[in-house]
């Protein structure tokens, strides 16, 4: 006789009705790796929200967002990867604040603007120089990050649990405390905003 052995497992979630189902959108990684800069993510997000007679729905031109793909992601490889501080972090200061390369980002809250100008989210990425740090645990690297991530400008953060930050919960804490309100990707999309006016 086979006998089936149930196991539940349980996990928990901050329950603010956001992120509920993955955001629907394009994130730099998966075209560019760590190929990427300012310019051409401005470019995407401009591509995100061009319609065109070439791609129409119903006769329509439409353009991704339109369909609900408004989230822009910008992925790894934004920092400023080195050696910092005594501690030797690869992106972060002494403070815990991330470096950023502005070489390649002149002015993240420029583009996260632009983002929000065309009705676009601008999501974020963590534990980042290819998961290669491993000395930020402490609470001081999470707090900068976030402080970072509300400064510029992000609606959204990605984590790939690679790295010295994998603790969600304080995560989830961080950005609840400095938001003031919900957190991820709560600005509404161009289609959302235009379904409630017509209601």
């Amino acid at each position: 006789m086979i006998r089936w052995l149930l196991l539940a497992a349980s996990a928990s979630a901050a329950e603010n009705g956001l992120a509920r189902l993955p955001p629907l959108g394009w994130r730099s990684w998966n075209l560019y790796g760590g190929n990427v800069n300012q310019t051409l993510i401005e470019g995407i997000m401009a591509s995100m929200v061009r319609r065109s007679s070439r791609y129409t729905v119903d006769g329509v031109p439409t353009s991704l967002c339109d369909l609900g793909f408004c989230d822009v992601g910008l992925d790894d490889n934004w920092q400023a990867c080195g050696r910092h501080g005594e501690g030797g972090y690869t992106y972060h200061d002494e403070e815990g604040n991330p470096l950023v390369n502005s070489e390649r980002f002149p002015s993240m809250k420029s583009m996260t603007s632009y983002a929000h100008s065309l009705g676009l989210t601008a999501g974020w990425y963590g534990n980042n120089c290819i998961c290669s740090e491993k000395k930020t645990g402490d609470r001081r690297f999470y707090a900068g990050d976030v402080r970072a991530m509300r400064g510029m400008g992000f609606d959204s953060w990605k984590l790939d649990g690679c790295g010295a930050q994998t603790d969600m919960q304080l995560w989830s804490d961080l950005i609840q405390a400095a938001a003031g309100r919900r957190a991820a990707a709560a600005r509404p999309s161009p289609r959302d905003a235009q379904a409630e006016a017509r209601r």
